[in-house]
């Protein structure tokens, strides 16, 4: 897939395609040191073959290669060991073909949701019924017959200040919209 890398302007973020690339995903596992920020906060950074490298989402690492150096844009950051999990149940409203094509062991497949210890699985699915659009909201799929129905998921959390839950870096409570990548899941915890 040819590469692109992100670049922040101002508020935005833009998607600027590379020359002569290509884009591979990776899982990669540096040490870092702790580096005070201006603010006064903590963050991790490595050193490369040019410069300290912030390792942070949307920083460019440079690294060391047999050969030559080899550059990653960094889209997520996780500690290495396991997160703690949450059994949630967690409603979906969704056409008769995509509930057709649910099952047990479904898991979020979402680039923030990367490695195995990191995504949302569907344990158990729940009976379904029909719900009209009126009924299932303006989040509702466009077009057609709706179903909704019950998911158990089991959904790895990070715990941050305050004792905030959040999955993918989004807030992790009830009544929360719960995004996954797997076929055009959006739910409702």
């Amino acid at each position: 897939m040819p590469a692109s890398i992100r670049v922040h302007a101002g508020a935005a973020t833009l998607a600027v395609p590379t020359l002569e690339s290509k884009e591979l995903p990776a899982t990669l596992r540096v040490r870092c040191s702790l580096k005070s920020a201006p603010n006064g906060a903590l963050g991790c950074a490595v050193s490369g073959p040019q410069q300290e490298a912030p390792v942070a989402p949307d920083s460019v690492l440079v690294l060391a290669g047999a050969n030559r150096s080899v550059t990653f844009q960094i889209h997520d950051v996780h500690l290495t060991s396991a997160p703690p999990v949450s059994q949630a149940h967690v409603r979906f409203i969704v056409s008769p073909e995509l509930l057709s094509r649910l099952k047990a062991g479904d898991s979020d497949n979402s680039p923030s949701a990367a490695g195995r210890f990191r995504q949302a699985t569907i344990v158990a699915l729940g009976s379904s019924h029909g719900i009209t659009a009126a009924e299932a909201g303006p989040g509702a799929p466009l077009g057609g017959v709706l179903r909704i129905v019950d998911v158990t998921m089991r959904v790895p959390v990070d715990i941050r200040a305050r004792n905030e839950w959040t999955y993918k870096d989004e807030p992790f409570k009830g009544r929360r919209t719960l995004h996954v990548r797997n076929a055009g899941l959006r739910g409702t915890r």
